[in-house]
């Protein structure tokens, strides 16, 4: 399993712009990781009131481990700072949405997005 650490940009309480929603989360893929986060912000509906997405915008995978053979949220949520954003040392995504309709939201890589940085 895969170590990721998962962001949604703000908070109930700061709002988008405001401190971050993060997770530890062990998963197999960063859509797996994702569907984790976003589940489990779905159904804790404290998370998301204020002027929040109900989804994650950002994963870094930090290393990985044989020990877990299980997906799970090992820690989270937490509100702080999502300090590692655009993290080019780790392999990072974060979600947007792909077409002009604002419809379709998918993991890009950070390199790729911002493919003007070294």
């Amino acid at each position: 399993m895969k170590l990721y650490f998962v962001s949604r940009w703000g908070s109930p309480k700061e709002g988008p712009n405001g401190e971050d929603t993060n997770f530890l989360i062990y998963a197999d893929d960063i859509n797996e990781a994702g569907n984790l986060a976003d589940n489990y912000l779905q159904y804790c509906p404290w998370l998301n009131c204020g002027d929040v997405n109900n989804f994650v915008s950002y994963i870094s995978e930090l290393g990985e481990s044989d020990d877990v053979d299980k997906a799970t949220v090992l820690h989270g949520p937490w509100i702080a700072n999502a300090i590692l954003r655009a993290n080019l040392n780790k392999k990072s995504w974060e979600r947007v949405y792909t077409n002009q309709e604002n419809t379709k939201l998918e993991w890009v890589s950070i390199k790729k997005l911002y493919d003007k940085l070294p």
